[in-house]
């Protein structure tokens, strides 16, 4: 089960992946982030419980849950809570992805709702180093009463993904998208890259 991330330019450096059970699977990682000129800077602390709760392949489209919590370095941010159900289903070479998400910030300065998202993925596993395909990321709202159409945010494009093997259990693990906006409320043009090295 995917959850797709949506992040600016982020290396995730310190990782924790543990398996504690056949349908429990958690990760602890400490989240850097740089923007344009801006120095490197750990961006947050960030808890990520994955939950599966299909046999894989026992249905046409497997199911999972996920459960983040996320400590922002700025405090003003208060902590955010992420959940929702993952989809998963495959035909040959074609893996597609959808998730719906809630979010909420809770002990923020200002005042804050739940928000609800969703994430989609078509993805050709080409081969482990090299597999592309198509993203797409959406914000609604307030959970129970979307915002108006034209300040919705819709944006996706074109994507890469891989695992570059190292040896010694090492990886680099990649994966980038180049998004275009496809409603009035997103930006025209959003690039984002996620790299990750497993030790």
């Amino acid at each position: 089960m995917e959850e797709i991330r949506r992040g600016p330019l982020e290396r995730v450096l310190d990782r924790l992946r543990l398996r504690l059970t056949q349908r429990w699977f958690t990760e602890i990682y400490q989240k850097y982030e740089r923007s344009g000129e801006a120095a490197t800077h750990v961006d947050a602390w960030e808890w990520e419980n994955k939950f599966q709760l299909t046999e894989q392949g026992e249905y046409p489209v497997d199911v999972g849950l996920v459960v983040e919590l996320e400590r922002p370095r700025d405090r003003s941010e208060g902590n955010e809570l992420r959940f929702g159900p993952l989809f998963q289903t495959e035909f040959g070479k074609l893996q597609l992805n959808g998730n719906v998400l809630f979010e909420r910030h809770y002990g923020a300065d200002s005042p804050q709702r739940m928000e609800m998202g969703y994430q989609w993925q078509a993805k050709y596993r080409w081969k482990q180093e090299l597999e592309f395909g198509f993203q797409g990321f959406g914000d609604l709202g307030k959970w129970n009463h979307w915002d108006p159409a034209e300040e919705r945010s819709h944006r996706m494009g074109p994507a890469v993904f891989g695992k570059i093997a190292l040896g010694g259990g090492q990886a680099i693990r990649y994966n980038a998208a180049w998004l275009a906006g496809a409603s009035s409320g997103a930006p025209n043009h959003n690039f984002r890259m996620q790299v990750e090295y497993e030790f």
